[in-house]
Protein backbone atom coordinates (compact mmCIF):
# COMPACT_ATOMS: atom_id res chain seq x y z
CA UNK A 1 0.00 0.00 0.00
CA UNK A 2 0.71 3.75 -0.04
CA UNK A 3 0.80 3.75 3.44
CA UNK A 4 3.65 0.99 3.67
CA UNK A 5 5.84 2.47 1.07
CA UNK A 6 6.05 5.79 2.73
CA UNK A 7 6.38 3.93 6.12
CA UNK A 8 9.26 1.76 4.74
CA UNK A 9 10.80 5.40 2.98
CA UNK A 10 11.19 6.93 5.93
CA UNK A 11 12.69 3.87 8.20
CA UNK A 12 15.43 4.04 5.36
CA UNK A 13 16.25 7.56 5.82
CA UNK A 14 16.31 7.53 9.61
CA UNK A 15 18.50 4.69 9.25
CA UNK A 16 20.85 6.51 7.07
CA UNK A 17 20.90 9.56 9.71
CA UNK A 18 21.35 6.67 12.65
CA UNK A 19 24.75 5.99 10.49
CA UNK A 20 26.10 8.89 8.82
CA UNK A 21 23.97 12.11 10.13
CA UNK A 22 24.44 14.70 12.44
CA UNK A 23 24.48 13.04 16.75
CA UNK A 24 21.49 15.51 17.23
CA UNK A 25 19.27 14.72 14.23
CA UNK A 26 16.26 13.10 15.81
CA UNK A 27 16.31 16.53 17.86
CA UNK A 28 16.28 18.53 15.13
CA UNK A 29 13.65 16.35 13.17
CA UNK A 30 10.96 16.89 16.57
CA UNK A 31 11.92 20.57 15.90
CA UNK A 32 10.52 20.69 12.83
CA UNK A 33 13.41 19.98 10.63
CA UNK A 34 12.38 17.14 7.42
CA UNK A 35 14.78 14.17 7.80
CA UNK A 36 14.84 14.87 3.80
CA UNK A 37 16.47 18.19 4.03
CA UNK A 38 19.26 16.63 6.57
CA UNK A 39 20.38 13.97 3.88
CA UNK A 40 20.55 16.59 1.10
CA UNK A 41 22.89 18.55 3.46
CA UNK A 42 24.77 15.06 4.09
CA UNK A 43 24.95 14.39 -0.14
CA UNK A 44 24.78 17.45 -1.91
CA UNK A 45 24.27 16.83 -5.60
CA UNK A 46 22.78 19.54 -8.40
CA UNK A 47 19.47 19.62 -9.63
CA UNK A 48 20.53 17.89 -12.79
CA UNK A 49 22.32 14.98 -10.78
CA UNK A 50 19.24 14.64 -9.24
CA UNK A 51 17.14 14.40 -12.14
CA UNK A 52 19.64 11.76 -13.29
CA UNK A 53 19.33 9.94 -10.46
CA UNK A 54 15.40 9.79 -10.15
CA UNK A 55 15.57 8.92 -14.00
CA UNK A 56 18.10 6.16 -13.31
CA UNK A 57 15.54 4.69 -10.92
CA UNK A 58 12.39 5.39 -13.00
CA UNK A 59 14.18 2.81 -15.62
CA UNK A 60 15.15 0.07 -12.94
CA UNK A 61 11.93 -0.30 -11.60
CA UNK A 62 10.34 -0.04 -14.34
CA UNK A 63 8.15 3.43 -13.70
CA UNK A 64 6.12 4.16 -16.51
CA UNK A 65 4.88 -0.07 -16.54
CA UNK A 66 3.61 0.25 -12.75
CA UNK A 67 1.97 3.76 -13.16
CA UNK A 68 0.22 2.49 -16.56
CA UNK A 69 -1.35 -0.40 -13.73
CA UNK A 70 -1.91 1.79 -11.14
CA UNK A 71 -4.42 3.92 -13.34
CA UNK A 72 -5.92 1.08 -14.90
CA UNK A 73 -6.61 -0.59 -11.45
CA UNK A 74 -7.86 2.93 -10.15
CA UNK A 75 -10.08 3.04 -13.38
CA UNK A 76 -11.19 -0.10 -12.55
CA UNK A 77 -12.16 0.73 -8.58
CA UNK A 78 -13.91 3.79 -9.77
CA UNK A 79 -15.76 2.30 -12.51
CA UNK A 80 -17.41 -0.49 -9.86
CA UNK A 81 -17.43 1.88 -7.48
CA UNK A 82 -19.76 4.19 -10.14
CA UNK A 83 -21.83 1.11 -10.82
CA UNK A 84 -22.42 0.13 -7.57
CA UNK A 85 -23.04 3.63 -6.05
CA UNK A 86 -26.06 3.81 -9.28
CA UNK A 87 -27.41 0.85 -8.18
CA UNK A 88 -27.73 2.33 -4.46
CA UNK A 89 -29.79 5.51 -6.19
CA UNK A 90 -32.04 3.58 -8.16
CA UNK A 91 -33.10 1.09 -5.72
CA UNK A 92 -36.44 0.23 -5.57
CA UNK A 93 -38.14 0.22 -2.02
CA UNK A 94 -38.02 1.71 1.13
CA UNK A 95 -34.42 3.14 2.06
CA UNK A 96 -33.80 2.69 5.84
CA UNK A 97 -31.62 4.19 7.93
CA UNK A 98 -30.94 2.90 11.71
CA UNK A 99 -28.23 4.58 14.47
CA UNK A 100 -26.77 1.09 15.12
CA UNK A 101 -23.67 -0.77 13.59
CA UNK A 102 -24.52 -3.89 12.67
CA UNK A 103 -22.13 -6.84 12.22
CA UNK A 104 -21.03 -7.60 8.61
CA UNK A 105 -19.07 -9.16 5.66
CA UNK A 106 -18.77 -7.99 2.52
CA UNK A 107 -15.98 -8.13 -0.57
CA UNK A 108 -16.36 -4.99 -1.66
CA UNK A 109 -16.74 -1.63 -0.07
CA UNK A 110 -15.74 1.91 -1.70
CA UNK A 111 -15.22 4.54 0.84
CA UNK A 112 -17.70 7.54 -0.39
CA UNK A 113 -16.77 11.49 -0.14
CA UNK A 114 -18.90 12.17 2.95
CA UNK A 115 -17.21 9.11 5.26
CA UNK A 116 -19.26 6.84 4.42
CA UNK A 117 -18.47 3.15 3.51
CA UNK A 118 -20.86 1.51 0.47
CA UNK A 119 -20.59 -2.16 0.58
CA UNK A 120 -21.81 -3.98 -2.55
CA UNK A 121 -23.19 -7.12 -1.20
CA UNK A 122 -23.64 -7.79 2.67
CA UNK A 123 -24.28 -9.95 5.06
CA UNK A 124 -25.00 -8.16 8.40
CA UNK A 125 -26.48 -8.85 11.78
CA UNK A 126 -27.37 -8.03 15.21
CA UNK A 127 -29.07 -8.86 18.24
CA UNK A 128 -29.17 -7.30 21.53
CA UNK A 129 -31.43 -6.23 24.02
CA UNK A 130 -33.23 -3.30 21.50
CA UNK A 131 -32.29 -4.17 18.09
CA UNK A 132 -32.42 -7.57 16.47
CA UNK A 133 -31.11 -6.83 12.72
CA UNK A 134 -30.73 -9.44 9.56
CA UNK A 135 -29.88 -8.47 6.07
CA UNK A 136 -28.49 -10.84 3.20
CA UNK A 137 -27.27 -10.14 -0.27
CA UNK A 138 -27.91 -6.58 -0.20
CA UNK A 139 -25.92 -3.20 -0.85
CA UNK A 140 -25.27 -1.21 3.11
CA UNK A 141 -23.96 2.01 3.65
CA UNK A 142 -22.56 2.32 7.10
CA UNK A 143 -21.79 5.80 8.35
CA UNK A 144 -19.46 6.47 11.91
CA UNK A 145 -22.73 4.92 14.34
CA UNK A 146 -25.50 4.16 11.67
CA UNK A 147 -26.36 1.78 8.38
CA UNK A 148 -28.56 1.96 5.98
CA UNK A 149 -29.96 -0.25 3.75
CA UNK A 150 -33.45 -0.62 1.35
CA UNK A 151 -35.76 -2.88 1.64
CA UNK A 152 -39.25 -3.79 -0.35
CA UNK A 153 -41.93 -4.27 1.77
CA UNK A 154 -45.34 -2.30 3.35
CA UNK A 155 -44.94 -4.72 6.21
CA UNK A 156 -44.15 -2.32 8.96
CA UNK A 157 -45.64 -2.38 12.46
CA UNK A 158 -45.67 0.02 15.27
CA UNK A 159 -46.14 -0.85 18.58
CA UNK A 160 -47.65 -4.07 17.53
CA UNK A 161 -50.09 -2.86 14.93
CA UNK A 162 -50.20 -2.17 10.91
CA UNK A 163 -48.92 1.17 10.15
CA UNK A 164 -49.37 3.06 6.80
CA UNK A 165 -46.06 4.73 6.17
CA UNK A 166 -46.87 8.61 5.64
CA UNK A 167 -44.69 11.69 5.82
CA UNK A 168 -44.06 12.83 9.68
CA UNK A 169 -42.51 11.91 12.92
CA UNK A 170 -43.57 8.59 14.50
CA UNK A 171 -42.39 8.07 18.59
CA UNK A 172 -42.65 4.01 19.37
CA UNK A 173 -42.04 1.79 22.04
CA UNK A 174 -41.53 -1.45 19.60
CA UNK A 175 -41.14 -1.06 15.76
CA UNK A 176 -40.88 -4.06 13.20
CA UNK A 177 -39.86 -3.93 9.27
CA UNK A 178 -39.02 -6.53 7.31
CA UNK A 179 -39.08 -8.13 4.09
CA UNK A 180 -36.84 -11.13 2.44
CA UNK A 181 -33.34 -9.73 2.74
CA UNK A 182 -33.98 -7.69 5.58
CA UNK A 183 -35.33 -6.94 8.50
CA UNK A 184 -35.30 -5.20 11.80
CA UNK A 185 -37.03 -5.46 15.03
CA UNK A 186 -36.74 -3.34 17.72
CA UNK A 187 -37.84 -3.83 21.30
CA UNK A 188 -37.35 -0.40 22.98
CA UNK A 189 -38.50 3.19 22.97
CA UNK A 190 -37.53 5.54 19.51
CA UNK A 191 -38.49 7.82 16.82
CA UNK A 192 -39.40 7.06 12.74
CA UNK A 193 -39.33 9.61 10.95
CA UNK A 194 -40.13 9.78 7.18
CA UNK A 195 -39.62 11.70 4.41
CA UNK A 196 -40.62 10.10 0.84
CA UNK A 197 -39.59 6.98 0.69
CA UNK A 198 -36.72 7.37 3.21
CA UNK A 199 -36.88 5.89 6.75
CA UNK A 200 -34.54 7.29 9.41
CA UNK A 201 -34.96 4.99 12.82
CA UNK A 202 -33.70 6.76 16.31
CA UNK A 203 -33.43 3.86 19.11
CA UNK A 204 -32.95 5.58 22.43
Amino acid sequence: SDSGRLYGTGAAQALLLDKHGPEDWKTQVAGGKAMFDLLAALYPMSGQERRALVERAKSEFRYGELLRKAREEFKELEDAKNKTLAAWNSARGLEVEVNVGPHHTSSERYSLENGEVLMKMVLMGLQDEKVQMRGENLPVILGKDYAKFHVETSAIALDGAAFAPQDGTYNFKALSLSDRNASITVSAPGTLVITGKKFKIHVQ
